[in-house]
């Protein structure tokens, strides 16, 4: 069945119950993801861009024989039909409308579903029932209780994060340090507690390593590992890319998450859920210099840049555990300059695979 690929990268914002305005940076760097796509779009797909036509020529690709997707901006031009399945980013009630309008096939759970799963407050509680929460990690529901939280588990010296209900890719969360919150955290918790249930509060850890664990959960049957993709971050959590793969050795240390993640991922199917599931891992640091497994940093009940990834795997020869699909640059420069040998295909205008 030909596929008609949606890119609502704002899909976290669109769940909250009030809309917030989104920055010109992040719709720009939603108008080019959408390019992303034609990882896993085939040639008998259609890929919505909204913003206009790719400038971007896809010359790389095209070079290794690959057929590209179509790119339709106009409404006008978009199919109709059952024969056409709607794949978004990540179902929205608006989205499963509009999907229906045009008669598309539209596999959707439950919306109210969908937003209840990938709230990081559901996360917690998940987290809290594998007995696997940070230690002084807490939802909060008022800023009094944030105050009172802060007081009685952090010191001086001690860093850490306040994310929103809803929110991905290091967007929604404010950094701070010590045990007296000033006036801009205070303002941001208010504003967040004003059309939430709460906030959830995480000591910051020495991060070593992370990964997207990519599972695939079927309304009935066992969720599916499709493969565990290593996050490639700056010093502040931003994602800079993923590798494609891992090493045995990587995916041994990773052994606890996967475990713990299949659990995770029963739990998002007995919720209700079906569809793609990324869930990221952590290995980091403890106070007493142990290296120690966070199964569940995050959950996302929807695509992933890792689980686009994944679909790269096709233009990789097989062997290369290290193949890595880059989102900066800088980046792209450091592979080439430590392996001379490396190829580097170009897949969007901000984006390189390299191996």
């Amino acid at each position: 069945m030909p596929r008609v690929f949606v890119g609502n990268f704002d899909f976290e914002n669109e769940l909250t119950s009030g809309r917030r305005e989104l920055s010109r940076d992040v719709k720009k760097l939603a108008a080019d993801l959408v390019s992303a796509w034609v990882s896993v779009a085939g040639a008998e797909d259609v890929i919505w861009s909204p913003t206009g036509l790719p400038s971007f020529d896809f010359r790389d690709l095209r070079n290794l024989g690959c057929e590209l997707p179509r790119f339709i901006s106009r409404a006008a031009d978009l199919p109709r039909g059952e024969q056409w399945e709607l794949v978004p980013w990540g179902w929205t009630a608006e989205l499963l409308e509009w999907g229906r309008l045009h008669g598309w096939t539209c596999p959707a759970p439950p919306i109210e579903v969908v937003q209840h799963v990938n709230s990081r407050i559901f996360r917690w509680q998940i987290e809290k029932e594998l007995e696997i929460t940070l230690p002084g990690s807490a939802v909060l529901q008022s800023v009094d209780e944030l105050l009172a939280h802060v007081a009685r588990s952090v010191t001086d010296d001690d860093a850490w994060v306040l994310k929103a209900n809803f929110g991905m890719a290091g967007r929604e969360r404010i950094l701070g340090r010590g045990a007296r919150l000033g006036e801009p955290a205070l303002n941001w918790a208010r504003k967040r507690l004003a059309s939430s249930a709460g906030v959830v509060f995480e000591p910051w850890v020495k991060r070593i390593s992370e990964a997207g664990l990519q599972w695939q959960v079927p309304p009935t049957g066992e969720p599916q590992l499709l493969g565990i993709t290593p996050l490639l971050t700056d010093a502040s959590g931003t994602y800079r890319g993923s590798r494609l793969a891992c090493t045995d050795e990587e995916r041994a240390a990773w052994q606890p998450a996967i475990e713990k993640t299949r659990q995770v991922a029963d739990r998002v199917q007995q919720s209700g859920y079906w569809g793609p599931l990324g869930l990221d891992a952590m290995l980091y640091r403890a106070a007493d210099g142990q290296v120690v497994c966070r199964s569940l940093q995050d959950l996302n009940a929807r695509y992933t840049m890792g689980r686009l990834a994944l679909g790269l795997k096709r233009f990789v020869p097989e062997g290369f555990a290290q193949a890595a699909w880059l989102h900066d640059p800088q980046l792209v420069a450091a592979a080439v300059a430590a392996n001379s040998a490396a190829t580097v295909l170009q897949t969007t205008a901000r984006s390189w695979l390299v191996h």
